[in-house]
């Protein structure tokens, strides 16, 4: 038999390796989509966070209606998110909310790799889903926790790799994936409103590819005004429904966009100590996670290289910028805000990581970090441990289900929604987190509205009494409590009242 040719050969055998390749690059990703979700089952019977189980009471009541933009209770986040918690809700255990995070994780990390391939091949592909999983999974970012962050993220990461493929294809496919992009990121913003990260990045990525003349004016505005398209499809859904609950669009436009402002204001009028002590656990858990230090090899990279930097490399930098902005303007410092950077580590990491020792050097340290502390947690009762402690809000709410009779109710000031999670009831004052309470009720009228009607809860717990009445400056709550209630021994040290 004739031997081919080589011109004929060349081609056949390149394309032989080319799909080895990607193949052994798709094993390499389900591999570390494997072992994420591994490292994520071990928790999912652990103690549900704070706002996992506020969520999960909000989106359980959600359907028996109300005042507010989800019914009963109020809170300040987008609708794709409780609907995400309703989803869970459907099932009685409440470890399915940990679980319905798992397909999230992984969309994120196959996100991670497909963006990574396209700016950096293969070996992009693989340090993208590394970084991306590490940050999806470690507990110094509450990595377990299923949070507005952690459902968001994946929405962002897969609209970078709509953006990145929108500019390598031509003709109307272009526009199509960008449409595609913007909606995904709409998602993202959806989920959690904060979350513009792949509008900043696609319109950064847009703008400097023209200014470098690397895509024409005409085509970079084709390409934006398409994902603008895209996140107005977003914008109008979330629109009708608030107008469909009767809420309306300036209720839903205050819940999201403006109490930020209200509370910001009562952040900076309040004592500062508590925000200012998580501001600085917040930057120990940026440091000992390698986040703060990857954005920083990346950043230093981008500085020495600017003149030669990518339209993507400045995207990525820009967007950084933003997401460090988002979260010191934030006012709470929670860890779970560190997740918000996640899309663009990883992208840094395929950038760069492959050429460059010190963003490599860091991005294993992610990497590293993440599979430490995420054994750690996963050690029999560390969770319940570091997130409850040894008498905490579970077993204060398991302590309230033990004693309750059927119907009664139960109201916990303010902020320990696992508190009343685990006490199985239902409270009638509709505030189940610190700040809005703080923001919305500021002298507690609505409280003290609550404690003297019909609907007055069978049980109240004070968590403590110098922090949470202290707006009670004139002792009515008190007052009624003292009237109307029976003082009971305290539960891990809270005050608990019974109305007889």
């Amino acid at each position: 038999m004739p031997a081919l040719p080589l011109t004929l050969g060349a081609p056949v055998l390149q394309r032989i390796r080319s799909r080895a390749t990607a193949l052994s690059v798709a094993w390499f990703v389900a591999l570390v989509v494997a072992v994420a979700l591994l490292m994520r089952l071990a928790t999912v019977g652990q103690t549900l966070h704070s706002d996992e189980s506020g969520y999960t009471l909000l989106a359980r009541a959600w359907h028996l209606g109300g005042p507010n933009l989800y019914g009963h209770y109020w809170v300040d986040r987008p609708p794709l998110l409780i609907a995400i918690f309703r989803l869970a809700s459907a099932l009685p255990w409440e470890g399915a909310v940990r679980l319905l995070a798992m397909p999230f994780v992984a969309l994120l990390i196959g996100g991670a790799a497909w963006a990574g391939r396209l700016t950096n091949g293969d070996r992009g592909a693989r340090w993208g889903a590394l970084v991306g999983a590490a940050m999806m999974t470690t507990p110094l970012a509450s990595g377990q926790v299923t949070d507005g962050e952690l459902l968001a993220a994946p929405f962002v990461m897969v609209s970078i790799g709509l953006t990145l493929t929108s500019l390598r294809r031509a003709g109307w496919g272009a526009f199509g994936f960008a449409v595609l992009a913007g909606t995904v990121a709409g998602l993202a913003i959806a989920t959690k409103q904060s979350f513009c990260d792949g509008v900043v990045f696609a319109a950064t990525l847009a703008l400097v590819s023209a200014f470098r003349r690397e895509l024409s004016p005409a085509r970079s505005a084709g390409l934006l005004a398409a994902g603008a398209f895209g996140l107005a499809l977003v914008a109008g859904a979330t629109a009708a429904y608030a107008v469909e609950s009767g809420v309306g669009v300036g209720e839903l436009w205050y819940d999201l966009i403006d109490f930020r402002g209200d509370a910001l204001r009562t952040l900076a009028s309040s004592d500062l100590s508590a925000p200012l002590s998580r501001a600085g656990l917040l930057l120990v858990a940026a440091l000992l996670s390698g986040a703060l230090p990857l954005a920083g090899a990346f950043m230093l990279t981008g500085a020495r290289r600017r003149a030669v930097a990518s339209p993507v490399e400045w995207a990525v930098r820009v967007t950084i910028g933003f997401e460090v902005f988002g979260i010191a303007a934030g006012g709470s410092y929670w860890s779970h805000y560190l997740l918000q950077l996640t899309p663009m580590l990883a992208l840094a990491a395929a950038l760069r990581a492959p050429s460059d020792a010190g963003v490599r050097r860091w991005s294993t340290g992610v990497i590293l970090s993440a599979s430490v502390s995420a054994i750690g947690l996963a050690v029999p009762g560390a969770a319940t441990r570091f997130i409850d402690g040894e008498c905490g809000g579970v077993v204060t709410g398991r302590w309230l289900a033990g004693v309750a009779t059927p119907g009664e109710t139960a109201t916990v000031l303010f902020g320990h929604a696992e508190t009343q999670l685990a006490s199985g009831m239902e409270s009638p004052y509709e505030h189940l987190w610190s700040l809005p309470a703080r923001t919305l009720d500021p002298t507690l009228d609505g409280l003290y509205g609550v404690l003297t009607t019909d609907l007055a809860p069978s049980w109240v717990v004070v968590w403590s009494e110098s922090d949470d009445l202290k707006p009670d400056t004139r002792g009515r709550i008190r007052a009624v409590l003292a009237r109307d209630y029976d003082r009971v021994p305290d539960v891990c040290g809270h005050q608990v009242w019974h109305h007889p």
